[in-house]
């Protein structure tokens, strides 16, 4: 943070960062339970993974889950095929998503800065990185259910400065176009979780390999 803003003075640096300190504790928190439940609950295939496997099924992962965020299709409860993109995007793709997050911090876009830090931060329980091992189906969308809320937060601020840049009923117009669009997908996504049975028929439809 001091490298961020060299200038700044101490009492002014230690209000700018309270706030985000402060989800230090119920973070935390979440750790120890998600640690404790996920013992109830084994994976179909578990691998042991070396210190270099878990750092690069980590960022393979994190490249998927911000695929799957940036372009959700076809969604899948959970994704059992495995990942065949270089290692070496999705190294580039982890750079310039911290990039993102140094820059905007630095043009004086805290709040967007702190929900993409906080969609990475809460994602590290689900890695390979974290958990040191490798499971079948290392893609799943619950595990993007808690993280999701940073890039909420992150898309809150970027609207406020739209709309300070292009005015209200522009801004409008866009969410408007995207709330409907959306609104549409989650409808149809929501009839596929009435039973099991239809969620894996439409599982399957979408994506094959989560068939087998």
């Amino acid at each position: 943070m001091p490298l961020l803003h060299p200038g700044e003075a101490l009492r002014a640096r230690l209000r700018r960062v309270a706030s985000v300190v402060s989800f230090a504790v119920p973070f935390g928190v979440y750790l120890i339970f998600r640690e404790g439940l996920s013992r109830y609950h084994t994976p179909t295939v578990t691998l042991a993974l070396t210190d270099v496997g878990s750092l690069r099924l980590t960022l393979l992962s994190f490249h998927d889950w911000l695929g799957l965020l940036a372009w959700p299709h076809p969604l899948c409860a959970t994704r059992t095929d495995t990942i065949t993109h270089a290692v070496s995007v999705a190294a580039l793709v982890a750079a310039g998503y911290a990039a993102a997050i140094v820059v905007a911090w630095r043009r004086g876009a805290e709040g967007i800065a702190a929900g993409l830090l906080f969609f990475a931060v809460a994602l590290v329980p689900s890695t390979a990185a974290f958990t040191g091992r490798g499971a079948a189906q290392v893609m799943a969308e619950r595990y993007l259910y808690l993280p999701s809320v940073g890039l909420t937060l992150a898309l809150a601020f970027a609207l406020r400065a739209l709309v300070a840049r292009v005015g209200g009923r522009p801004t409008a117009a866009i969410v408007g176009a995207l709330a409907v669009a959306l609104g549409a997908a989650t409808h149809a996504r929501n009839e596929a979780w009435h039973s099991h049975m239809q969620l894996f028929r439409a599982d399957a439809e979408a994506h094959p390999p989560t068939a087998t």
